[in-house]
């Protein structure tokens, strides 16, 4: 099983065990091999007798915010998410 795959089932597990979201990020590689930003929720979902059985993700794929400046001078990388 390749590493990735494990850590992957480490915070999906998590997320039913503690039920709490998690929110994570990294890069991707799309079909043209250029990586590419992504972040990804996962939030438990409950049956009808309130136990925390399912998980709910979704990924966006944020893009720069064109003539955004941080503080320091340096180019914002993601979009604010508030």
């Amino acid at each position: 099983m390749p590493r990735s795959l494990e850590s992957r089932l480490v915070l999906f597990r998590g997320v039913l065990e503690t039920r709490r979201p998690v929110v994570y990020g990294g890069r991707l590689a799309n079909t043209e091999h250029q990586w590419k930003p992504f972040r990804r929720v996962l939030m438990p979902i409950a049956d009808g007798d309130g136990m925390a059985r399912f998980v709910f993700g979704m990924v966006t794929f944020p893009k720069p915010n064109a003539g955004q400046f941080r503080e320091t001078g340096e180019p914002l990388e993601f979009q604010h998410w508030g």
